[in-house]
């Protein structure tokens, strides 16, 4: 049995930039897609944090079926602090996101650092598990709390995610997209809305199954148990 038979693909979205809700968000309603949006919660403050989401535009993507996930309360270097401060991190940022949203399922690693003591935290959390920023794709024996990506960056063209998107179906495999703005700035970490239109509309003309992370976590999960 494969639980990615004909691959499937995940939109993930860092930091909870505005430009997720702004241009982000229109392109997945378009498409009938559901994203994962990776918030960092003490940035929900329209006044504070004017270029971030603020709690009403999270609590509008969950209520359009999209998935919040927790990319802790403050963006910390996680291996530069001390267990207390992870903790904290990791705790409060689900506990707060809960209250706005519901169920935190998925955590996505600041920066992508990690270490053991840090996946045993996120677990003790309650976590279900958590996307890297290693790249690669993901299959029946993936680690739940170890995910893989692949980077949509400022460079990357969507010639080249199409080639990543057939990689997954041909492998029966599941591939998580990591997104952060999506705006004509530039910088290296965004991509531009015509860019994600044009990978979203491959992705609906192959007919390629879109899940947010914790539905793909939960097919995992459940096929572990068989």
């Amino acid at each position: 049995m494969n639980i990615f038979e004909h691959g499937a693909v995940s939109l993930s979205f860092d930091d909870g930039w505005l430009s997720g809700y702004e241009n982000a968000l229109p392109i997945l309603v378009k498409h009938d897609f559901k994203g994962t949006f990776y918030v960092v919660s003490s940035y929900l403050d329209g006044k504070q944090f004017p270029r971030y989401m603020n709690k009403e535009h999270i609590r509008e993507l969950a209520v359009k079926g999209n998935e919040i996930g927790s990319h802790t309360v403050s963006h910390k270097h996680l291996l530069a602090e001390t267990s207390t401060i992870v903790w904290d991190e990791l705790s409060i940022a689900k506990k707060y996101l809960e209250e706005i949203v519901g169920n935190v399922r998925t955590f996505a690693y600041p920066y992508g650092e990690y270490t053991s003591e840090v996946i045993d935290a996120v677990k003790k959390a309650g976590y279900l598990g958590a996307r890297s920023t290693i790249r690669g794709w993901n299959n029946n024996s993936a680690d739940p709390y170890l995910l893989k990506v692949q980077a949509v960056r400022v460079e990357v063209e969507p010639e080249e995610v199409y080639t990543w998107i057939d990689i997954a179906v041909k492998k029966n495999a599941w591939l998580i997209l990591m997104f952060h703005q999506v705006d004509y700035e530039g910088r290296i970490w965004s991509t531009t809305p015509d860019k994600l239109e044009n990978i979203a509309s491959y992705i609906s003309r192959e007919k390629v199954r879109v899940i947010t992370i914790d539905e793909g976590l939960r097919l995992i999960n459940g096929f572990a148990r068989i």
